[in-house]
């Protein structure tokens, strides 16, 4: 049996079903994980978060960018969990006239209604976005990893 490929537009689909994701980054050797919303452009190449200002993990993206997402999603088409690996690098936008802030916003209110609020208050206030310029995708669902077939990769 061939292992099954799936593309951008499959993984897009079962991600929208899912809400959080593991923000994860390394500092010093040592691997930091927060949870967070999450919205993605449809094909991918971009995720959006939304974090304050003053926090931790604005600290740790300044001194390293590079990111780690990890995200576990139901499948209602084949009946199963999912694990999606995101890799890249962040970027932080803090001003809502940003047109990459504004993007992410539009994204991220879909999912939570705590984010349009903030997106119809016209200011992020002590918020930013956080948007991860994609690098590599890994993707598996729950029935491959027991059949023991290895995860589709994205490369961007």
């Amino acid at each position: 049996m061939a292992a099954p490929k799936y593309n951008a537009s499959f993984i897009s689909t079962i991600l929208k079903r899912s809400i959080y994701t593991s923000f994860i980054t390394i500092t010093n050797g040592i691997i930091n994980s927060r949870i967070m919303v999450f919205a993605a452009d449809p094909d991918l190449k971009n995720f959006y978060c939304v974090t304050n200002k003053t926090s931790e993990k604005i600290a740790e993206l300044g001194r390293n960018p590079v990111t780690n997402l990890l995200i576990l999603g139901t499948s209602d088409t084949l009946d199963g969990l999912s694990e999606t690996q995101v890799r890249g690098t962040s970027q932080i936008f803090s001003k809502i006239s940003d047109s990459e802030a504004k993007h992410g916003l539009d994204l991220l209110s879909e999912k939570a209604s705590i984010i349009n609020t903030l997106k119809n208050s016209g200011s992020l206030g002590d918020f930013c976005i956080l948007k991860i310029k994609t690098s590599e995708i890994s993707f598996r669902i729950f029935k491959d990893v027991l059949q023991n077939i290895p995860k589709t990769i994205l490369n961007f």
